[in-house]
């Protein structure tokens, strides 16, 4: 009488959310077993002889739910870990362009630290002067964008954009790759053969 299933499954899940749970009842009613399974229970049988039989079955069907959800949070931690150290910027966008997400490589190229400034944002906005470019990126094309940073400084970027195969996703992914450097030094080559041809 100290504590009741739903008490131990609350405390259970608040220590580990993983774990699996399968709640084994002779006196729960049906709104006990609505608000366990909001609550994340993994089954819920009655203590009556004739469902006992379910309990190896719900056990070995519990532990693999467990198992394939552990791998889910493990695949989408790895994703998420790559998806912020890959040195690309990179983006997902809605058509139009609007920013869902960011990585800190796509926030350096804009000249911030922090990638929620970005979000939000139309990224073909964030190009100078080429409202062409966000159509060519998502023809298959790899256009040369040079971008308005907030820190006021200079940087040129390749766009890159594609839309994702599953079916009725509608975003679109984009990568930016910083050619800021290369697109000095060609510069600088142009204008020191000019003054070459020039003497």
């Amino acid at each position: 009488g100290w504590m009741d299933g739903l008490d131990v499954l609350r405390r259970t899940k608040a220590s580990d959310p993983s774990v699996p749970v399968i709640m084994l009842t002779g006196t729960g009613g049906e709104e006990v077993a609505v608000e366990a399974m909001k609550r994340g229970v993994d089954d819920y049988i009655l203590k009556s002889q004739l469902r006992f039989d379910r309990l190896p079955r719900a056990v070995a069907s519990a532990l693999e739910v467990t198992r394939q959800r552990r791998e889910l949070a493990r695949s989408e931690r790895r994703y998420r870990e790559l998806f912020q150290a890959v040195p690309v910027g990179l983006c997902r966008c809605v058509q139009d362009g609007r920013i869902l997400e960011g990585n800190a490589a796509l926030a350096a190229l804009f000249g911030s630290t922090e990638t929620r400034v970005l979000e939000g944002q139309c990224l073909p906005d964030l190009f100078e002067k080429d409202g062409e470019a966000w159509q060519v990126a998502l023809s298959g094309g790899a256009p040369q964008v040079r971008l308005q940073r907030s820190d006021g400084g200079e940087a040129w970027a390749v766009l890159r954009a594609r839309r994702p195969s599953e079916v009725g996703d509608s975003d679109v992914e984009c990568a930016l790759t910083d050619i800021t450097e290369s697109r000095r030094a060609a510069d600088e080559r142009g204008a020191l053969l000019g003054e070459l041809y020039h003497r």
